[in-house]
């Protein structure tokens, strides 16, 4: 017997941005502010994206599906509470 029901997966889709704004402007931004807020130092989602597309790289993914992960990997930390980053520092 299957609880849980399959969910269908559909193909991830970015979302347009005004007229004359970049996609890449736009999520350069918010990753920016996310490391604000997430108190983690300037440039930590630019340098895990970074890293997650030169893995990309090693393990041959196909170009297809490299923007998707690009934009996933600069918002990686989106949802996350800035609360995260005080509860660390306290707890270590």
């Amino acid at each position: 017997m299957q609880l849980i029901a399959p969910v269908a997966t559909a193909p991830l889709t970015i979302p347009r941005v005004a007229e004359g704004v970049q996609r890449s402007e736009a999520v350069a931004v918010l990753s920016y502010a996310l490391d604000i807020t997430e108190g983690q130092p300037e440039g930590h989602a630019v340098k895990s994206c970074l890293l997650g597309m030169r893995l990309a790289d090693q393990i041959n993914l196909p170009a297809a599906q490299r923007p998707a992960l690009f934009y996933a990997l600069l918002l990686k930390d989106l949802g996350c509470s800035s609360n995260a980053a005080r509860i660390c520092q306290r707890l270590g």
